[in-house]
């Protein structure tokens, strides 16, 4: 079979093209199978993304994303990685790279993370602080965060914010501006000064 052959010239399965078939004189088997699914035949264990390129349409299907991400999940999780830490190059080198194309990188790992906040990634979507409600929404979160460890709002410092990958938002706000977010009546004497994480 031509994988096989391709396979003893030092060629690797995802290296494997429907030009190989052709050339081997497998023209025939093509019109009954997919590259795919020819090659899953030689390695039950293929995932679509380990090719080259996946079957057409293969990314409209929900549970294919979901399969995807999960694997590369599990697969960086299994290298020590964090979920929170995955990135889209890390998508890109799984060969991932046409699905992180068309879905963003938080709405990907939320598939397997459903309580994953956008700020608890190493970089938030684009634009995403220009929403004055997405800036509220993580103070809130924050301040409850806060509360549950016994931390009134008052206590509540700008390595807190840091912590919680909240710094950018010293950027355009001071600590007081967003702590009044969630509570309109908060004084602090930073209202005088910018806070710099």
């Amino acid at each position: 079979m031509a994988c096989r052959k391709k396979a003893k010239e030092g060629k690797k399965i995802k290296e494997i093209t429907v030009k190989d078939f052709v050339e081997n004189g497998l023209t025939t088997i093509l019109r009954k199978y997919n590259l795919y699914a020819l090659l899953k035949m030689v390695k039950p264990d293929l995932k679509p993304w380990e090719l080259n390129r996946v079957p057409n349409e293969y990314w409209n299907n929900p549970k294919n994303v979901k399969e995807a991400v999960e694997w590369l999940v599990n697969e960086m999780v299994k290298k020590g990685k964090k979920i929170e830490d995955i990135s889209a190059q890390d998508f890109k080198d799984a060969g991932l790279g046409g699905l992180i194309q068309y879905v963003e990188l938080y709405e990907l790992i939320r598939i397997v993370k459903p309580d994953l906040k956008p700020w608890q990634l190493n970089q938030v979507p684009p634009g995403y602080w220009h929403n004055p409600e997405n800036v509220k929404e993580a103070v809130e979160w924050l301040v409850e965060k806060k509360a549950k460890e016994g931390k009134r709002i008052e206590e509540i410092s700008v390595q807190d914010f840091i912590d919680a990958g909240l710094s950018t938002l010293f950027n355009k706000h001071k600590k007081a501006e967003l702590l009044r977010m969630v509570k309109p009546d908060y004084e602090h004497d930073d209202d005088k000064t910018r806070d710099k994480p």
